[in-house]
């Protein structure tokens, strides 16, 4: 895989995987990655709302971040929550809107934002 980008959200909203195409931010995020020919990987910080309402990382997903840097990878936090826990687990990333942002301007954002950070990628 030549991509390297790691978008991080929150939780899987009651799916297996991270932005499922039936919830609307899975929607608006695959369309964007289609629409703008960008792959990337996608991963959530917790299993359920309750674990994001504590707003902690267990060691095990710390861990799994910290192997997607040593790749290469950039980490992308979607959203203010993801980036606020991130940043206070001194684990280093870019931010952009949540795909589920109800401001066209954000996720104008978004798209913009993951146009440029492909090209770094």
């Amino acid at each position: 895989m030549s991509n390297k980008l790691l978008l991080i959200g929150g939780y899987p909203k009651g799916y297996e995987e991270p932005f499922h195409i039936k919830t609307h931010s899975g929607r608006v995020l695959h369309g964007m990655l289609k629409k703008n020919g960008i792959q990337a990987v996608l991963f959530d910080l917790w299993n359920n709302a309750k674990e994001e309402n504590r707003e902690k990382l267990s060691s095990k997903v710390k861990l799994k971040l910290s192997g997607y840097c040593k790749e290469g990878f950039i980490l992308v936090a979607l959203g203010r929550r993801v980036q606020r826990v991130l940043n206070n687990s001194s684990l280093t990333c870019s931010y952009l809107p949540h795909p589920a942002s109800r401001s066209r301007n954000l996720r104008f954002r978004l798209e913009k934002g993951l146009r440029e950070l492909n090209k770094k990628a």
